[in-house]
Order: structure tokens, then sequence, then C-alpha cells
């Protein structure tokens, strides 16, 4: 649940207590103090209205007393009316209201039968006059402090705390110590759980980056120590034209190794490191072309069988061809590496359209990887091959690749055997 409704919730809850503690006020404590209030403004109604009857029962006449005592009702509508409705005599009593309580009674004056009306005013000008008002009002102000007491205790508890928290646990990760996800389903909950996730990638980055490090550390150290103990021999002398050759030739071959490791990390760090692309429109049959001009005369010199399937020839995309040239390049030199022991070497790609892009499909007859496996070989520095003395980068490379435009790569095995490598790319 969301801050905004678990807020909308609060409130409605604070009102609903409110208007629920207001009515059990007046029920309980408030409708009995105004049940007075009535109570005695009635009996003073009560008492005027007899007051008035004794004062006309004296035999005097109505217009004179009514001219000479009743202007003294300033809280008092005083109404006299003959039987037939006609105004007799009505004060104008100095307090204004619409509030008030009322008494009636028929009276004989003269052989003729009179209606007197008497109704006590209570002000509707300053309503703070009325006690069960201003109960009330004192009643709901302390309702009201109570309510921000309340919101303000949630407010921390369920904001301020938990943002406090995740400053916490981010000071704490600058001291080595791992952030905790939480089962929180609000705003801030799923901020604490993106920067756990954060610091998480964070780590296997930092993982990922020492194992490279140390890995091509050690990969440099093993032909850079034979070219050392190569050049230390020559520099002995009295060594045969042959074997001085043969000295420097294996010099320049462990040279090339190094040279292609340092090469291939540079490579990895410049599409990791997210360089831009230089995008261009190139049909589908273009890019076969390429291909065909890049690998078939090239593959058949050592023996390997190269097919294209292009089913989608008139096909549009938008891509930096230098770079997924470098996609095709990675993923042909690493099935060559595995058909070594294949007694068919053959490496087929399938181009096909799909609904938002193009398939494409590069299989080969080489061992294959295992199941369990397949996820794993785009890893940098990954081989499923434990003979071989190198990892590479190469389909981590081409993963960086897929991804900067906006397509994916997996891979499964082969229907008879080999690898195949999957990835797609957008249409234009």
């Amino acid at each position: 649940m969301s801050l905004r409704q678990k807020g909308a919730i609060v409130i409605f809850l604070i009102f609903i207590l409110n208007f629920g503690t207001l009515v059990w006020y007046y029920n309980f404590y408030l409708s009995d103090q105004v049940l007075v209030e009535i109570e005695e403004a009635q009996q003073s109604v009560n008492a005027t209205t007899f007051e008035i009857l004794s004062k006309i029962q004296s035999n005097q006449s109505i217009d004179e007393y009514g001219s000479k005592s009743f202007h003294n009702g300033d809280c008092y509508q005083i109404v006299i009316e003959n039987l037939e409705g006609e105004t007799l005599y009505e004060n104008k009593p100095t307090i204004k209201g619409s509030l008030g309580v009322h008494e009636s009674s028929i009276f004989e004056y003269e052989g003729s039968y009179y209606l007197l009306k008497v109704t006590g005013i209570l002000s509707v000008e300053d309503p703070f006059a009325i006690s069960p008002v201003m109960t009330l009002l004192d009643f709901e102000q302390f309702n009201i402090v109570i309510s921000i007491i309340i919101l303000t205790t949630l407010l921390y508890l369920f904001i301020i705390k938990p943002i406090e928290g995740l400053k916490l646990d981010m000071d704490q990760y600058q001291k080595g110590i791992k952030p905790r996800k939480t089962n929180r389903c609000d705003e801030v909950g799923k901020l604490k759980n993106r920067f756990v996730h954060l610091a998480n990638e964070l780590e296997d980055q930092k993982l990922q980056q020492s194992r490279i490090i140390a890995s091509i550390s050690h990969d440099i150290k093993t032909p850079l120590t034979s070219i050392m103990g190569y050049a230390e021999r020559l520099n002995k002398g009295n060594l045969s034209a042959e074997r001085m050759k043969r000295y420097t030739e294996t010099i320049y071959d462990k040279s090339m190794v190094i040279k292609e490791l340092i090469d291939e990390f540079d490579h990895y760090l410049n599409y990791n490191l997210g360089s831009s692309l230089h995008k261009k429109k190139m049909s589908v049959k273009q890019l076969e072309e390429h291909l065909r001009q890049d690998y078939e005369l090239e593959l058949s010199e050592i023996g390997v069988e190269f097919k294209v399937e292009n089913m989608c020839q008139d096909e549009l995309l938008e891509i930096d061809y230098g770079k997924i040239r470098r996609v095709f390049g990675n993923i042909i030199d690493n099935s060559i590496k595995h058909m070594k022991e294949s007694t068919i070497k053959r490496i087929q790609i399938k181009i096909q359209s799909q609904a938002k892009g193009v398939l494409i499909s590069i299989a080969d007859t080489g061992c294959g990887v295992k199941e369990t496996e397949l996820e794993q070989i785009f890893k940098p520095l990954y081989t499923s091959d434990q003979s071989r003395k190198v990892a590479g980068l190469g389909l981590s490379i081409c993963q960086s690749i897929i991804g900067a435009h906006g397509g994916r790569i997996w891979a499964t095995n082969g229907r008879e055997s080999g690898l195949v490598i999957h990835f797609t790319l957008n249409k234009s």
C-alpha cells in the first residue's frame, strides 16, 4: 500500500474518530447539559407568561399595559392576538435570533378571549455565549490537539524514522556493512529495497572487477615469465642461429598472447563504460553480404563450413555495424575454438523476422555447454572448458553491445550437438 493511500486512510480514520468522540461526548454528557439549559429557559418563559397574564388580568388596558410594560422584554418576543388571528400587540426584542423556547396561553379580558404567545430567544449573534456551545468547542479543541499528536506520531513512525534508518544504512554501507531488504511495500520500502539492490550490484561489480584484474594478471604473468626466460638465454649468447631464431619466435608469440589479452580487456572496458553508438540504417540483406565477405573464405580455408540462412532480407535495422561486427567476430571465434575436436565443422547463421525486431541465431558443431552453465557463459572470464588456461571476455562484450542496442542475448544447446547463440536487434 502506497503512502498516499495510507495517508488518506489515516486522515479518514481520524475524521471518523473525531466525529465519533463528538457524538459520544454529546450523548453521554452534553445532552444532559443541553436539556438542563432548555428546561431552565422553558421555566423562565413560563414564569414570564404567568407574570404577563397576572398583570393583564389586573384590569389594565392591553394597549396601555403593552406600551408601558412589555418594552423591557429584551430576551422575549411577546405577541397578543385575538381569536381571529389579528395581532393586537407585538414587541421588538433587542436580541436577534432564530432559536428559542415557546409558551402560549388563552386568557379572557373584558368578555373577549385572546391568545398570548411568549418566546424566549436564544442569541445566535454570539454563539460562544451559549454554555453548551462553549463546552463542545472546548472538547473539539481537545480532539484537534489529540489528532495532531496522533498524526505527528504516525508521521514519525512510518516516514521520518524509516528515512532516518535508510540514512543510517547508507552510513553503515560506507563502513562495509551491507543493508538488508525490508518487507514494506510503500514508497519508503521500495526506496530502501532499491538501495539494497544497487548496493548488491555494486558489490557484484567490485567482485567482478577484482576477479578480472586477478585473472588478467595471472594470464599475463605466464607468457611474461616465458619471455623473460628466453630473453635471459639470448643475453648469455653462445647460441646457434637456429636456436636464436626459435627463441626469438617464441618471444614474439608470447608477446602476441599478451597483446591479445590487453586488447580484449581494453575492448571490455570500452564497451562496459558505455561508449556511444554510431547507428546507421542497414538492411538485413546488406548485413548478410558483409558476413559472407568477412567469413566465407576465411572459414573455408581452415575447413569450417559457413552457411547463412536469411529469411527477412527486406527488413531494415538501425545498428552500429562496427560493434555488431565485433559481436559476430567474438561468437564465431568462440565457436572455432570449441570445434577443434569435432569431425564436422560447421557454423550456420539464421536470420528471421519477429514482431518488433530480428532474431539472429549462430549455431556451431562444437562440444556445447552444460545446461546449468548456459546462463553463466556471458559472465566476464567465465569458461566452460576447464582445460583452457585463459578465460575470455568475448561473450561478455557481446552482451554489453547487444544490450546497448536494446536487444537481448542468450544461449541454447543444439539439437544434436554444439552451441547456439541467439540475439535480437530492433527494427528501424
